[in-house]
């Protein structure tokens, strides 16, 4: 090999380990193979049980018992597409679902859990020092007298897969 200014390659000789040390480093790598087959497993099992879970229709989970909406109430339905389909909605940029009612309302809730994970239900002012939780295949019937006009969230406090589509949810009281 020609290089110009007619220097020679450098070639560097490999340092020889030890066997201790060879044992060492063949160990280090197998811990790292093992670590990344671990998590591609974990994630590859994660996004099948995502999109498995997804659809409507056929594939959608039945509702529990107990889980309809109640006459001049409201029925919210926790899935793995977030509260009432909220991913659908575009949460969490946007809040869903929103529910409007008239100042001194009398507010009947009926939540059901069509996941296979637990989930929460809260609402800000309502029910914000008492955590609602649900476990799969479960309804549960709430109900409150709507007695100050606002905006307040509607949410889940058990952390979970889809957290972050049960954060956003509103409740409007107004006069």
């Amino acid at each position: 090999m020609h290089l110009s200014g007619g220097l020679a390659p450098c070639v560097r000789p490999t340092p020889r380990l030890d066997s201790k040390k060879q044992k060492e480093r063949q160990t280090s790598k197998r811990i790292v193979i093992v670590f990344s087959v671990v998590v591609l497993l974990g994630a590859s099992a994660t996004v099948a049980f995502y999109l498995l879970s997804l659809g409507g229709g056929q594939g959608a989970p039945p509702l529990p018992p107990g889980c309809k909406r109640p006459a001049s109430g409201f029925l919210i339905v926790g899935s793995i597409t977030g509260f009432n389909d909220s991913k659908a909605h575009g949460a969490p940029a946007k809040p869903w679902p929103i529910i409007t009612v008239h100042q001194g309302q009398n507010v009947t809730v009926v939540v059901c859990n069509t996941d296979v994970q637990p989930h929460g239900f809260q609402i800000a002012h309502y029910f914000a020092n008492s955590a609602e939780t649900l476990v799969p295949g479960q309804a549960l019937r709430v109900s409150f007298i709507a007695d100050q006009t606002g905006s307040y969230t509607i949410y889940c406090e058990i952390p979970c897969t889809v957290h972050f589509l049960m954060q956003d949810g509103l409740l409007n009281v107004i006069a």
